[in-house]
């Protein structure tokens, strides 16, 4: 988790994982006015009771289209076959107020520059775990076939394929 903002917010997050079906677990239904964007106009109290969520307590301003301190603005991340990469939660915005369409166009293309970056590190860390698995079996390979008998390879197998590859 990274929060940017006042630090009595990060103070103030906790560390449980949010689960994976956050959108369900809403006390109520959120709008979704951009793809993968999620807007929840909040009411007080609603959040009593929820660990993983943090309200500001800051009063709304007396005008319409205020944000209050249970609204939520989540951007889910995915991958590009759907799966979850993580979750932004915009909140507290320093205007004090809901944002425009325009605003979460904008939200939504710095979400998407955020989705690849995310993307790539993914990618870059399969290939790493990628190239050092193969580098290992490269290493382990002319054993294995040197083995004389199969108590001899199934031992060999098991020191090094097993435990250092991860397979059971």
């Amino acid at each position: 988790a990274h929060v940017h903002g006042r630090s009595d917010m990060a103070d103030a997050i906790h560390d449980p994982p949010l689960p994976r079906d956050i959108l369900s677990r809403l006390p109520g239904i959120p709008v979704q006015p951009a793809p993968g964007v999620f807007f929840l106009a909040g009411e007080p109290g609603m959040w009593d009771g929820h660990p993983n969520f943090y309200t500001s307590g800051r009063s709304a301003l007396p005008r319409p289209g205020a944000w209050r301190a249970e609204d939520v603005l989540l951007v889910m991340l995915e991958d590009t076959d759907g799966q979850p990469l993580g979750l932004v939660s915009v909140d507290d915005p320093p205007s004090g107020m809901r944002p425009t369409d325009r605003e979460l166009q904008r939200l939504r293309v710095i979400c998407l520059y955020v989705e690849q970056a995310l993307r790539t590190a993914r990618r870059a860390r399969q290939t790493e775990e990628d190239t050092r698995v193969l580098a290992r079996l490269s290493e382990v390979s002319p054993q294995l076939s040197e083995c004389g008998d199969r108590r001899e390879l199934h031992r060999l197998v098991i020191a090094t394929i097993t435990s250092d590859l991860g397979f059971e």
